[in-house]
């Protein structure tokens, strides 16, 4: 979640401190959600029952043909992805089998007593696995189908392909790229034209900006997409506010934002090759504002304290009232899982004094056989010192959250950038700092942006001076 522009604020000195919760949100009974494994599994399934629709029946040999490039484990992937579709192709054409990388063509195969083969080509796209299946009739070598699939990665599937270094001091790498203008709200991305690819969605005060973001080797560039004004329907927020701030929330292929100056939210998606702005329904009541947390259902609505530019602590999640801990400029939550199968459940926010408070739940992997089930433990941190950007994810997929935020300085008076990691036990530590930055850094998010199949944090630096310069998008990988 982001929040707009603060108030002058008091530097502080940033103290480390643990921080105890209490019933923060009490947590709910943990949903199994399908993995990327799970969801490539299935389409493979689907699309190879269908690819040799049009072969003659008979045996069916499924053969890799391509693998992904530097795979950690190749052999691995294609057989976990291929099992069920074997087992398919094996009920509906009374034999089939997994066959060797690479291997012979279908005259071959066809020799070989199978009447049909599946080649399968393996490849990572923009952070996605990309599977194309092409079949042969072994009889005359003739392709007969054609189908494909496309997942996200995701850490059920980075296990074969290869997980990033764990994030250190020295493997940050932060750049920025220029935007036009200045003034922005809030920031999100979303995939909101469906290529696969993620967009920025940058608020303004004129309504949404969607740019894509070109990786540089020193700077990055942003490529303005379209841009959209408000709705003419939105009605006027009924009281003046402190400041103009808003909050947008990433659902699905659109953002939905709120916005202090209207009374509704607004939905950002995009239509014939241009962004659009409409009056959105949901996901909260009109005078709520989303934001993301780690419970089901995972959109918390907040609102407003009154006069004030800051949320309360009692907020709205699935039509039932709950609270977090205090009120807060900034609130994020995340659910992540860890390399051996641990699920981490994490909200982090941040209050009118500057103080950093972060909860975790950890749900541990499942048992093996014969092993005794680990109880859930519950973590909790804090840290004082930091402003309203905030933004939490997994940068190096390790299932450890990391934390983007803003320093607790003035207006005008200059920013910094910490990125902040939760270790074992609930210790919260500074893994990196930027250099002063000569603006100010008031919202933050997280988003595969660059398309590398790893999340990457993000954050807005106004100008120095309000009224002059451009603001910069910091991407933080």
């Amino acid at each position: 979640m982001s929040s707009g522009r603060g108030a002058p604020r008091r530097r502080r000195a940033t103290v480390a401190g643990a921080i105890a919760l209490g019933g923060w949100l009490v947590a709910t009974a943990a949903v199994a959600q399908p993995t990327g494994l799970d969801l490539a599994r299935e389409r493979l399934r689907e699309r190879a029952l269908a690819a040799v629709a049009e072969c003659p029946r008979g045996a069916v040999i499924v053969r890799p043909r391509a693998l992904p490039e530097g795979a950690a484990d190749p052999g691995g992937l294609a057989s976990a992805l291929l099992a069920p579709a074997v087992d398919a192709l094996e009920a509906e054409q009374g034999r089939a089998h997994l066959g060797s990388f690479g291997g012979d063509g279908p005259l071959v195969a066809g020799r070989l007593g199978y009447q049909t083969l599946l080649d399968v080509e393996l490849s990572v796209e923009r952070g996605h696995l990309v599977a194309r299946l092409s079949s042969f009739s072994t009889e005359d070598a003739r392709r007969r189908g054609r189908a494909s699939v496309r997942q996200r990665i995701d850490p059920s599937l980075r296990r074969f392909l290869g997980y990033p270094a764990v994030v250190t001091e020295e493997t940050v790498d932060a750049r920025f790229g220029v935007l036009p203008g200045r003034g922005y709200l809030a920031v999100s991305a979303a995939d909101l034209d469906g290529d696969g690819g993620v967009e920025v969605v940058a608020v303004h005060a004129d309504g949404p900006r969607v740019f894509r973001v070109r990786p540089g080797r020193r700077r990055h560039s942003l490529e303005e997409l379209g841009r959209a004004a408000w709705p003419d329907d939105l009605p006027p927020s009924p009281s003046p506010r402190r400041r103009t701030l808003a909050t947008a929330l990433a659902r699905g292929r659109a953002v939905v934002i709120r916005h202090s100056d209207h009374a509704a939210p607004i939905e950002v998606t995009w239509a014939d090759g241009a962004v659009v702005a409409r009056r959105a329904d949901g996901p909260c009541p009109d005078d709520r504002y989303p934001v993301r947390g780690s419970e089901e259902p995972r959109v918390y609505c907040a609102r407003l304290v009154d006069g004030r530019d800051f949320f309360d602590n009692e907020v709205e999640r699935g039509g039932a009232a709950a609270e977090v801990p205090m009120h807060f400029y900034a609130l994020a939550g995340r659910r992540l899982e860890a390399r051996d199968g641990a699920r981490h459940h994490l909200d982090a926010l941040v209050n009118p004094a500057g103080r950093l408070v972060l909860r975790a739940r950890v749900l541990p992997p499942p048992a093996g056989e014969g092993e005794a089930a680990q109880a859930p433990a519950e973590h909790s941190a804090g840290a004082l010192g930091y402003g309203t950007a905030l933004a939490m994810g997994d940068i190096d997929m390790d299932g450890a959250a990391e934390l983007l935020l803003s320093h607790a300085a003035a207006a005008g008076a200059g920013d910094q950038l910490s990125l902040l990691r939760m270790f074992p036990r609930g210790a919260l530590r500074v893994v990196w700092r930027s250099e002063v930055l000569p603006g100010s850094v008031w919202v933050a998010g997280a988003g595969d942006v660059d398309g590398d199949g790893v999340e990457e944090l993000f954050a807005i630096e106004e100008p120095q001076d309000p009224t002059r310069g451009r603001a910069r998008l910091w991407i933080v990988q």
